[in-house]
């Protein structure tokens, strides 16, 4: 399995209570596609971001994955800066067993 962590920042200056909130204003946030095994949302303290913890199967499912997303995104005419969110990797894909 490999497990990479995203970090997500609000781009809306809104802090959020919970993560059911955080999701109702930014959308699924990468929480609804079959490849990813497992996935975590931490909402951070002070409610203006969300650490995503995502597991797949193998690094290239994962490459392949971001691949296909970026695009999806690009036939949908949308960049990154189309989200409500920032989004940074904070940790490279790593080996886990689960």
């Amino acid at each position: 399995m490999i497990q990479v962590t995203d970090l997500l920042v609000t781009k809306t200056n809104q802090s959020f209570d919970n993560i059911d909130d955080w999701l109702e204003a930014h959308g699924n946030c990468g929480t609804h596609h079959e490849e990813i095994v497992e996935i975590r949302l931490i909402l951070s303290e002070d409610g203006l971001s969300v650490k995503r913890i995502s597991v797949f199967q193998s690094l290239e499912e994962l490459v392949e994955f971001e691949e296909r997303r970026s695009a999806v995104r690009r036939l949908q005419g949308l960049g990154d800066n189309d989200r409500m969110y920032q989004v940074t990797r904070i940790q490279e894909p790593e080996e886990i067993t689960i």
